[in-house]
């Protein structure tokens, strides 16, 4: 997957670094999704292939595509939300977690409450 800004500090050349997205959505958080959204031009899928399922929701325009041996959440086709609500170029949702040897410790988060308050934050005193 190529993806603009890199992922990776060590990768960035003193540039910015790509922010992925950890959503706390009742889909995302149950998911554990740490999502990154590369434009679909620039990803290939390379193996795997003949475990990914499909799964159509609500409207049922946009494709979430899981792992059918361990039901994982993979990737969302967001083409038809790009196109008719952002217009804008065609992007996916990638669930970084299922990358192979994606070191997410590396990788810059934001985090994302949709739909619902972001958790209280308590002091210890």
């Amino acid at each position: 997957m190529t993806i603009s800004p890199p992922l990776y500090p060590e990768e960035t050349e003193g540039k910015e670094q790509y922010t992925a997205v950890e959503c706390h959505c009742s889909h995302c958080e149950r998911q554990g999704a740490i999502s990154a959204h590369p434009k679909v031009k620039n990803i290939e899928f390379t193996q795997g292939l003949e475990h990914k399922g499909e799964y159509l929701m609500g409207p049922k325009k946009n494709p979430h595509w899981y792992c059918t041996k361990c039901h994982c959440f993979l990737a969302t086709d967001l083409s038809w939300i790009m196109e008719n609500v952002f217009k804008d170029e065609n992007r996916m949702t990638i669930n970084l977690r299922m990358l192979k040897d994606c070191d997410l410790s590396k990788i810059q988060r934001k985090q994302l409450y949709f739909m619902k308050d972001a958790p209280p934050k308590y002091e210890i005193s």
